[in-house]
């Protein structure tokens, strides 16, 4: 699976402005993506880009069918502070996912960093939504260029 697989990583907040880009350069690159044969796309499932980017994957199922959504979360009720309408959309979410894990049954230290770490342990590429914060997309961006994986930021047209 690691050969073919994608990851997603970004920060939680997209100013509105910048929404309809983000979510047209994720779209360009998730196709590029497939029709380099890539299947499965690995989601840690978190509000905003995770988001964004688990629903064009759902999105793009329809088109691609053998295409996969794969979500990665760090444990059980992670997400029981969320308003009612994310957890609406998370839900829907989950019932179309073709796989969900859970890194731990329950909140532990750490477990959102292990989610991370194994989004990009099983993956060959990741597309990122970093603009440069510091937290856990900037530890998985720079986790991802260790171990070596190509990684585009739809923030911007780099390729790192």
């Amino acid at each position: 699976m690691k050969d073919k697989a994608c990851s997603f990583t970004g920060h939680r907040c997209i100013l509105p402005s910048d929404r309809l880009y983000i979510k047209n350069r994720l779209k360009e690159e998730i196709l590029k993506l497939i029709k380099a044969g890539y299947t499965d796309f690995l989601c840690g499932g978190a509000l905003g880009f995770d988001m964004m980017a688990a629903m064009e994957v759902l999105y793009l199922k329809n088109e691609y069918p053998k295409i996969r959504l794969v979500l990665t979360l760090p444990c059980r009720g992670w997400n029981s502070a969320w308003s009612e309408n994310n957890k609406r959309i998370y839900s829907e979410i989950v019932d179309k996912a073709d796989e969900t894990m859970f890194i731990s049954n329950e909140y532990m230290p750490g477990c959102m960093q292990k989610r991370n770490r194994y989004l990009i342990d099983n993956s060959s590429r990741c597309i990122a939504f970093f603009d440069g914060r510091r937290g856990g997309t900037a530890y998985t961006v720079s986790y991802a260029l260790k171990e070596g994986l190509e990684l585009t930021n739809v923030k911007t047209s780099d390729n790192i």
